[in-house]
């Protein structure tokens, strides 16, 4: 899993500006939540990407919501896509990641009562042209307004939804992250890291036999020369050992 898992983590952290720890914790909750294994982490991060980079959903906002209708959305046969689509459509039409949550969960208990596959359940209802009151009834208080935004608004659903299923977006993504002054830096960076590593092994391999490098250790600092003296005295007894 950590192998499957540690490249899309690299790329989400990357594309959204975001600390790998909890991308990594968004990523790996979300997944458990629709019962999918690391081998989907590639689908996921990238339906994560086009959810916030589309719609007003920060990656914070799409993971209190998840917790809300996660198990409930695919309990009715949503897709992740889908699921965090109607979650961009309330962020975008102001409501808060806990109230979209909150009313998208009793959308989606009075769409499983119904019976009928979600997609017609939603046709059906948005063909009603209900008004403020029947939304109270047929999805109570917590899911009323919620409702009516998620009716009035089906066509931009189904296309977020299809734009979502871009796969490449995550690429997309990090090619103009990177493409940034502070991407640049960010490769110089790790360029300047590979050419420390290597020269340090340089350094190691040949001017081990002359104990050159301690010499250098002992000009630079004496305390750090005392304990690489230490480490090597250590190793050497080990392996005799």
């Amino acid at each position: 899993e950590i192998e499957d898992l540690t490249r899309p983590i690299a790329q989400l952290a990357q594309a959204l500006g975001e600390e790998p720890g909890g991308v990594a914790s968004a990523l790996k909750k979300t997944l458990n939540v629709f019962g999918e294994t690391s081998d989907q982490a590639d689908k996921f991060a990238n339906i994560m990407t086009g959810a916030v980079n589309e719609s007003a959903l920060s990656l914070q906002d799409l993971g209190t919501g998840l917790q809300y209708v996660g198990p409930l959305a695919k309990q009715t046969g949503l897709s992740f896509q889908e699921t965090s689509a109607l979650l961009g459509i309330l962020a975008d039409n102001g409501f808060k990641a806990s109230r979209a949550g909150t009313g998208l969960r009793q959308f989606l208990i009075t769409a499983a009562k119904d019976g009928r596959p979600f997609n017609e359940f939603l046709d059906a209802a948005a063909e009603k042209n209900i008004g403020l009151t029947r939304a109270v009834e047929e999805f109570k208080k917590t899911g009323a307004s919620q409702a009516l935004v998620i009716l009035d608004n089906v066509d931009a659903f189904r296309e977020l939804a299809k734009e979502l299923d871009d796969l490449d977006r995550l690429f997309y993504a990090n090619a103009k992250q990177m493409g940034t002054n502070q991407g640049a830096l960010d490769l110089l960076s790790s360029a300047y890291d590979n050419f420390s590593t290597r020269l340090g092994n340089f350094i190691l391999t040949a001017a081990r036999a002359s104990d050159v490098l301690f010499e250098l250790l002992e000009l630079l600092d004496p305390g750090t020369a005392a304990e690489a003296r230490a480490f090597d005295l250590i190793a050497s007894a080990s392996a005799q050992t």
